[in-house]
């Protein structure tokens, strides 16, 4: 894979980075100044009774609600997106079948790995396994013949771990030993240069993915001026539209009015 893919999904996760982080500075620097302004025009407001002020702030508050979790729901569907299309990108290099082994080399291959094979089943100590093991990982110079010995070392580790059952320190050096080969194997079957880059790209868009999108441990106080609701819904815009249909309406209705 070129670096240029890797270029795109880091690009791709820095921008949903900005716009996370660009909920915070909007709420801060624009929405709750004028959320606090209109307000403060209510209570100005000589020609309104005190009931007839209690009646705007109500209503004024739904629609800052509104328009807020609507602007919510609309940064996280790009900041969804943008994460999805890393984890797919990621998902198509991974996954990427490596080019066929000349049938030559696939022949000699073959001969050699049924001779370790048996080398390894057989060993009479652990030392002996892993030294065969290490050889026949190192055989596979290529990703298509890495992955199909990929299972039978599995296996074969399994048979070498049984040798040193009955001693906890035997058994600990003998599975680091099969974990710096299992992880050589692993980058042998990767087709391309820029894997493990990959998988890290994966990982940090999946974990951004499963957090929530509005920090409510940092902005709690700000969504609680704005609405209770505001705060409570944050991250859970889908059920708030389902509950408060008809305040989304009203408010839809206004805002259109206004206009």
């Amino acid at each position: 894979m070129t670096n240029t893919k890797t270029t795109t999904m880091k690009e791709k996760i820095m921008k949903a980075v900005d716009i996370q982080n660009g909920l915070t500075s909007y709420l801060a620097n624009e929405y709750l100044p004028k959320v606090r302004e209109d307000r403060a025009k209510i209570v100005r407001n000589l020609n309104l009774t005190k009931i007839g002020k209690e009646g705007e702030r109500d209503k004024l508050g739904r629609k800052q609600e509104v328009l807020f979790l609507n602007h919510v729901s609309g940064q996280k569907r790009e900041f969804t997106k943008l994460l999805e299309e890393v984890r797919s990108m990621a998902h198509l290099e991974l996954t990427r079948e490596p080019e066929k082994v000349d049938a030559l080399k696939q022949k000699l291959f073959d001969s050699r790995l049924d001779s370790l094979r048996g080398k390894i089943a057989f060993a009479t100590n652990p030392d002996a396994a892993l030294k065969h093991l290490n050889e026949l990982v190192s055989l596979a110079d290529e990703p298509a013949l890495a992955r199909q010995i990929n299972e039978m070392v599995m296996q074969l580790s399994q048979g070498v771990l049984s040798q040193v059952a009955g001693s906890a320190e035997a058994s600990k050096k003998v599975r680091h030993t099969l974990g710096s080969i299992h992880a050589d194997l692993t980058k042998r079957s990767e087709v391309g240069e820029d894997m493990h880059e990959v998988r890290e790209l994966l990982e940090s868009a999946e974990q951004r993915l499963q957090h929530e999108f509005v920090r409510t441990g940092v902005l709690g106080n700000a969504l609680m001026e704005i609405s209770k609701d505001t705060l409570e819904y944050a991250n859970d815009i889908e059920r708030y539209e389902q509950v408060h249909t008809k305040r989304i309406e009203e408010v839809a209705q206004a805002v259109q009015f206004e206009r």
